[in-house]
């Protein structure tokens, strides 16, 4: 398969193609995944590197990664050569009973990867997964059940990782049902001063029990918005890692999607 470096749009977008699997969908998957409307989605068909083509032939620059799932470009031919050499000798181990031999060398190098002293991992499904584990470690590590968390972050649609979750058209329909000790402070971007943000974050850290404080390095959903400078570091002085862990969710700025590591 191959694809030129450039967009090649060859029908209105979404084409017909894309715009009768939309109208197929719709009778059988929940209107709650797949937005459908105003205008349908575009359905892809296959992808190389950094292009993506839809199932009418129209060629586009993907720019999302799959929320971090290509970071190495679709269909690279070093992952898909591994995942069918793997998938050909053992498609799948039993996890905490009988774990694969590879399981030990992913988790090795990611200790690699990671600065100290963070040299234990968990593997997880999803960013949401992750979110819920950390706020499960710091409530064992802490005892102390409150979450900071920041106005307009995104950690994922799980009820744990949805409370922390600030956009109320996720939260509203499910309130009743989240943990209702989640206090959410301003994200001071770059342009923003920190004084009045660590005022109110202040404010939340001496009134509420806080055992975690959870927060983007860079907010993703919210808007890309780069905090100001000296925010992260000042923020993790107010967290010692024994009564107040400091989680930092890095699915969206991870991996070396901001020219580093993390």
């Amino acid at each position: 398969m191959s694809f030129g470096p450039f967009p090649d749009i060859v029908t209105p977008i979404p084409g017909p193609r894309s715009q009768r699997l939309a109208a197929r969908l719709s009778a059988v998957e929940s209107r709650n995944i797949t937005c459908l409307t105003p205008v349908p989605p575009i359905f892809w068909a296959e992808a190389h590197g950094a292009n993506v083509r839809d199932v009418d032939g129209n060629t586009f620059i993907d720019l999302t990664a799959g929320f971090g799932v290509a970071i190495a470009g679709h269909a690279n031919s070093a992952v898909v050569d591994a995942i069918e050499a793997q998938a050909t000798l053992l498609p799948h181990a039993m996890g905490d009973v009988y774990p694969a031999d590879v399981k030990v060398l992913l988790l090795e190098r990611l200790t690699e990867i990671t600065p100290d002293p963070l040299r234990v991992s968990i593997l997880a499904n999803s960013g949401a997964e992750a979110v819920e584990a950390a706020l499960k470690t710091a409530l064992l590590r802490t005892g102390k059940p409150g979450i900071l968390a920041f106005r307009n972050a995104y950690h994922g649609l799980t009820y744990g990782a949805l409370a922390t979750t600030y956009r109320e058209h996720f939260r509203t329909p499910f309130t009743s049902q989240l943990f209702a000790g989640v206090w959410f402070a301003p994200f001071p971007g770059e342009a923003a001063a920190c004084e009045s943000a660590f005022r109110a974050i202040d404010a939340i850290l001496d009134s509420h029990a806080i055992g975690a404080v959870i927060v983007e390095p860079i907010q993703g959903r919210g808007g890309i918005v780069v905090p100001a400078l000296e925010f992260l570091s000042e923020l993790r002085k107010r967290c010692d890692g024994e009564k107040r862990v400091l989680i930092f969710d890095e699915v969206y700025t991870g991996c070396g999607r901001t020219g580093r590591w993390l």
